[in-house]
């Protein structure tokens, strides 16, 4: 909620305290000399648990604590609020080795270090803390610049806003740490949020959005690579879930971030199209054509000139993804899941927004089933413009279906998703076949002719011959029990 006090972290390029010092206003920086050590067993014994022995010395203060792994950004005690950094006497003895209330494992010893500075500011209410320095563990080595700013939900999104090349982070400092020594791995996110009954409609969404932007920013670096085509598409995917999540709450929780958001990913999801469109081309109906035609120099010409336009259509999202507008994405998704902006005080508590998930979901559910199911019983002899508008319909309805899953028993929504998905990759094959025939468009010479010829008579012939296929799946799915009741 706006009002409330927040801890938000951000990982920002090293050395620019200066810079965010200025643009933000904040008082000089106090600073200290900082060793972090995190204990565990060479197999990780508690690493497997969650969790790990971590010993701390900042200046003159010290101390053992058991560190979660979680995905926080805000773990450990440097991190603390400054009015609650008070400074030990100089005497203070030094720590044990082995912490006394804490029992380690057999065997248990330092596994990774941390050696470098934390610095303490503030100014506009925020508490800023800053630790800079060096994550050491056998030959392994990384870099740390991770800033937890502390304050009311509105001014620590206006400091958020202004520290240059900040970035959400992915994973805590002592999750990072033990991954370093090869404790624990670093995996990409899920492909969907793990919302739970009993929160309210303002906390689900602030985990989609923290969720699914956690996705995309995982998933860029690969991205930009172009090795692999998996990465462009689950960004697409993550885009595309995002923004259906956005039209299900936009009269419950209407804000002007989210529709700004909602632009931001359209724009993410212009770019992510072509590259997506040349992968789906090149690993489908280009490969079947040119393996049905070897050695056909149209059809070859062809392939490399869609290979070509694939390159271009990468170099295009790379520097998209590289630049300010995605930045600005990921920063505004995390700061969304932490703020609540769509929470307003005194209206909130009436509405839909400060309801049960679990009863806004039957509701959103309801209104997007009724609008599937308009065309009726049969669509057998519809044109392709109306299938294609079933397939935007069907795809709504499964993304709404798999984010509302958790609430419900889980073979009924299996059943359903199971067959929306049937559906959905049938008339997925038929808009492929429409988007390839757009492509030759952008090909030049090479898409024109006799090789173009051969694109469009395979694709009309494939579509053909789904279309009793499609309306089999289309009655089987309407036979298919509402799980949200």
């Amino acid at each position: 909620m706006p009002g409330a006090v927040i801890r938000f972290a951000l990982d920002v390029p090293p050395g620019s305290l200066a810079a965010i010092r200025k643009a933000a206003g904040l008082a000089k920086a106090r600073s200290a000399a900082v060793v972090l050590t995190w204990y565990d067993t060479p197999e990780g014994k508690l690493a497997r648990q969650g969790e790990a022995v971590l010993a701390w010395r900042c200046g003159a203060r010290h101390g053992r604590r058991i560190s979660g792994l979680g995905a926080t950004g805000c773990d450990g005690p440097l991190f603390d609020r400054p009015e609650q950094d008070g400074v030990a006497p100089a005497e203070a003895a030094p720590p044990e080795p082995v912490p006394p209330e804490i029992m380690l494992p057999e065997g248990a010893g330092p596994v990774c270090r941390f050696v470098g500075r934390r610095y303490l500011t503030s100014g506009g209410g925020v508490d800023c803390a800053l630790l800079e320095g060096r994550l050491e563990a056998g030959m392994g080595r990384h870099d740390i610049s991770r800033l937890v700013l502390t304050g009311a939900a509105v001014e620590v999104a206006a400091v958020a806003r202004l520290c240059p090349g900040a970035r959400p982070p992915l994973h805590g400092v002592s999750f990072i740490a033990l991954a370093l020594a090869g404790l624990t791995r670093i995996e990409r996110p899920t492909a969907m949020p793990a919302l739970a009954p009993g929160v309210n409609l303002s906390g689900a969404l602030g985990m989609v959005c923290t969720h699914f932007g956690a996705l995309l920013q995982a998933m860029a670096p690969d991205a930009v690579l172009g090795m692999e085509i998996e990465p462009v598409h689950q960004m697409r995917v993550a885009v595309r879930r995002l923004r259906s999540a956005f039209r299900l709450v936009r009269r419950a929780a209407p804000c002007a971030e989210l529709t700004a958001l909602a632009g931001a990913l359209r724009t993410l999801g212009q770019v992510l199209g072509p590259a997506r469109d040349w992968d789906v081309f090149l690993a489908g109906l280009g490969r079947d054509i040119a393996l049905a035609m070897p050695g056909e120099r149209a059809v070859e010409r062809l392939i490399r000139a869609a290979e070509r336009e694939r390159m271009s259509a990468y170099a295009r999202l790379g520097a998209h993804l590289g630049g300010e507008a995605f930045a600005a994405l990921l920063l505004e998704l995390a700061l969304a899941g932490a703020t609540a902006p769509w929470w307003r005080e005194g209206e909130a508590e009436s509405g839909l927004v400060a309801a049960d998930i679990g009863q806004f979901a039957v509701i959103a559910l309801g209104k997007q089933w009724r609008r599937l199911l308009a065309p009726g019983r049969s669509l057998e002899g519809l044109p392709v413009n109306q299938l294609h508008d079933i397939r935007i319909e069907a795809k709504r309805m499964r993304y709404a279906a798999e984010l509302f899953a958790p609430l419900f028993p889980r073979r009924d929504t299996e059943r359903l998703i199971a067959r929306l998905k049937a559906l959905q990759d049938l008339l997925g094959h038929l808009n492929d076949g429409a988007v390839a025939r757009g492509l030759m468009d952008r090909l030049g010479p090479a898409g024109q002719g006799f090789a173009a010829g051969v694109v469009h008579g395979y694709a009309a012939a494939t579509g053909g011959e789904q279309r009793a296929d499609i309306d089999d799946a289309w009655r089987k799915l309407r036979k298919a029990p509402a799980f949200w009741g």
